[in-house]
């Protein structure tokens, strides 16, 4: 009797630490897959959403395999599958592309806030932006050295005290369509202003970000430049 009860502890124990490694698997899996589709979607790549599937289907099979009455030598086999495609997606350049993608979401933020300051000091100043000849300094005057971040791409290696990644389109007015450049990502500087001659697409592999009179953001590749509306110029 005592043999079988031992029997029975060894096997509700063996169970409880299957559940476990397969409770851990799952959250594990969940964190990184909800990874991967959060930034999927700004990938340019099919083969993203197969590989992405592939894994899905993968990491199903090997949790049903776990918390199974046995485990097969199936189940083994699908494991192993698993953490090769899991491995693999963590070391290629996909995974690199979506730190990336990480990174341009703050730079997206960055300029996004800085056409909340362009909206505000338009709607306090009858409806006009700043001077583009020193809209750097206008806007800090306005609204304090504390939003001097807003003027700095996060992912420029040129950063410091009065430099700024935009520059401003002179041609930009409130009342201008909304597809209309208002600021855009340029090379380092102060005070910068002007048209597509200034665009730096350096710091994100031959894309800049984009600000529009509609206070919209938008990535532009640099070979769709020519596409952009930079408004009529104004009557000096």
């Amino acid at each position: 009797m005592s043999e079988i009860n031992q029997d029975n502890r060894s096997f509700f124990e063996n169970q409880k630490g299957k559940y476990a490694f397969a409770i851990i698997l799952s959250a594990l899996y969940g964190l990184c897959l909800g990874l991967f589709l959060s930034f999927s979607s700004l990938l340019e790549q099919d083969y993203i959403a197969i590989l992405i599937f592939i894994i899905l289907i993968l990491g199903i099979a090997v949790l049903i395999s776990l918390i199974g009455k046995h485990s097969t030598k199936a189940g083994k086999i699908l494991f192993g599958l698993f953490l090769v495609f899991f491995i693999v997606t963590i070391f290629t350049p996909t995974h690199v592309r979506v730190l990336e993608n990480a990174e341009w979401s703050i730079c997206s933020s960055t300029i996004s806030h800085l056409g909340v300051l362009m909206n505000q000091y338009q709607e306090s100043h009858k409806g006009t932006f700043p001077d583009a000849k020193r809209w750097n300094d206008v806007i800090q005057e306005n609204f304090g050295q504390d939003i001097a971040t807003l003027f700095i791409c996060p992912t420029s290696n040129d950063k410091g005290l009065n430099k700024c990644s935009y520059a401003m389109n002179p041609n930009a007015e409130p009342n201008s369509p909304p597809d209309v450049v208002l600021c855009f990502e340029s090379e380092t500087g102060w005070n910068q202003f002007g048209g597509a001659e200034l665009i730096n697409p350096e710091n994100h592999d031959n894309n800049f970000f984009v600000l529009f009179t509609d206070y919209s953001t938008r990535v532009i590749k640099v070979k769709d430049i020519w596409k952009l509306n930079w408004g009529k110029q104004k009557e000096n």
